[in-house]
């Protein structure tokens, strides 16, 4: 058994040479030439053909053109008109000239007079003077009034002094009061002053007088003196 593996070996061992022999004795292919197209080269630009040359142009010279002489044209005098007799006869009259005509008038635009703006009417007087005149008004009234006291008392005593009476009016100007504020320092007086303003009549109200009131105080000074004969 033993042999006959390594027969076999030696077989295949000398198998193997003569195979790589037969490779080696192969033929090498022969290489095959392969013509190739030529390379076209690019075609040269064609230059381009150089410009026309200019051409000269020689300057006409002018021809000198001689003037012709041009004879003068005889100039005909008028003859002198003689004027007929009747011509002169009506050239001896001196002829009046026109009269100018007038120059058109103008027609001037009527004046237009201005017209003046009334002046507006006065504001109402504040409250303050109305009340003052109203006031004023009722105390030269008194003052009107005013007289010395008569009788034999009056006579007796000659009584003087001022004395500062008030009465209270209702605004139609019924008395409502009187009152004594100062005395003179003469009970006479006094009563006299007091007297006086109740019997009075007095007017009503100025409707701007005292406004908003149903009825006002008017104060006033009275002065008496013994009257000399």
């Amino acid at each position: 058994m033993a042999f006959v593996v390594t027969c076999g070996a030696a077989l295949l061992g000398a198998a193997v040479p003569w195979r790589l022999l037969q490779a080696a004795q192969v033929e090498p292919e022969k290489a095959q030439l392969v013509e190739l197209a030529p390379i076209e080269e690019p075609p040269k630009p064609t230059p381009e053909p150089p410009p026309p040359e200019p051409q000269k142009v020689q300057p006409v010279q002018p021809k000198e053109v001689q003037a012709k002489p041009v004879a003068p044209t005889p100039v005909s005098r008028p003859e002198p008109v003689v004027p007929t007799a009747t011509e002169a006869a009506h050239a001896d009259v001196t002829e009046t000239p026109p009269l100018p005509k007038p120059a058109p008038m103008r027609s001037e635009p009527p004046v237009q007079t201005p017209s003046v703006a009334e002046p507006p009417p006065a504001p109402p007087a504040p409250a303050a003077n109305t009340n003052a005149s109203f006031a004023d008004k009722i105390r030269q009234l008194i003052n009107a009034a005013k007289a010395y006291p008569s009788g034999r008392e009056a006579m007796t005593q000659k009584p003087e002094g001022t004395v500062e009476v008030c009465v209270t009016l209702a605004r139609n100007g019924d008395y409502v009061d009187a009152n004594v504020k100062e005395s003179s320092g003469s009970i006479l007086l006094d009563q006299t002053g007091k007297r006086l303003v109740a019997r009075l009549r007095y007017p009503a109200f100025d409707e701007s007088a005292f406004r908003g009131q149903a009825q006002h105080e008017f104060c006033i000074r009275l002065k008496y003196e013994v009257p000399k004969n």
